[in-house]
């Protein structure tokens, strides 16, 4: 009895295998410029918008997407403690995008109201998004392997405490934002706001993905598969 044939074809020069890769290599990518995107609007509008709540929401929906898919590639090479860290990064990015819901259907009018309107809650996910950040990205940092160098982890972990410690917590309209916005600091806010990605085929076979990830970088990793 012979295996059934799989139809179709991969992208020149890329094998099968590697195509998920290139798909959370590009989400990486994608996703967090979308966020960033979003962030620009509410300097430029000055407080909320249902064109900011919009791309804020597109954003932030495939982060625990992409996390869990970094997981999921790193689950047997992670310690416990960083691959528990990583699932509890990806929660609270289902809770804050839980939040926009909540802002587009009441119509919020800026982040102060949202705060208020949470409460406590917002305080909790703060900090469960730096902490889950920063174990993550200590995880990462201990692997230390040709693929996953240890900067990109320490990248991961600096970049959740420079948003959630950085003092520049200003509006537009000069208003005082509270440190504990983990998730929805300015651009400006916080030099861990940059974003860049590159997918390159170093050689046959051979693909390497580098991202960074809004509001911290994610994860570089490189993956040998066979033609």
């Amino acid at each position: 009895m012979t295996a059934p044939t799989i139809t179709g074809s991969a992208p020149p020069g890329v094998s099968r295998r590697a195509q998920p890769l290139l798909i959370l290599g590009a989400s990486a990518i994608f996703f967090p410029l979308v966020y960033l995107v979003s962030d620009f609007v509410e300097v430029a509008q000055g407080d909320f918008s249902t064109l900011r709540h919009s791309l804020t929401y597109a954003g932030e929906a495939g982060f625990p997407l992409i996390v869990a898919g970094l997981c999921a590639l790193l689950h047997d090479r992670l310690p416990w403690w960083g691959l528990i860290g990583g699932i509890a990064y990806a929660y609270s990015f289902v809770f804050f995008t839980s939040t926009v819901v909540w802002a587009i259907v009441a119509q919020t009018p800026n982040w102060e109201v949202l705060s208020s309107d949470f409460g406590w809650w917002m305080t909790v996910h703060g900090a469960v998004i730096v902490v889950g950040g920063v174990a993550f990205g200590l995880g990462v940092a201990r692997l230390d392997s040709d693929d996953l160098p240890a900067w990109t982890g320490y990248a991961l972990a600096l970049g959740v405490v420079l948003v959630a410690e950085h003092p520049a917590w200003a509006t537009s309209s000069g208003r005082s934002r509270p440190p504990c916005r983990t998730s929805r600091s300015s651009p400006r806010a916080s030099p861990s706001y940059a974003v860049q990605g590159r997918m390159s085929r170093r050689s046959p076979g051979d693909l390497e993905l580098l991202s960074t990830s809004i509001p911290t970088p994610a994860i570089c990793f490189r993956y040998r598969g066979t033609q």
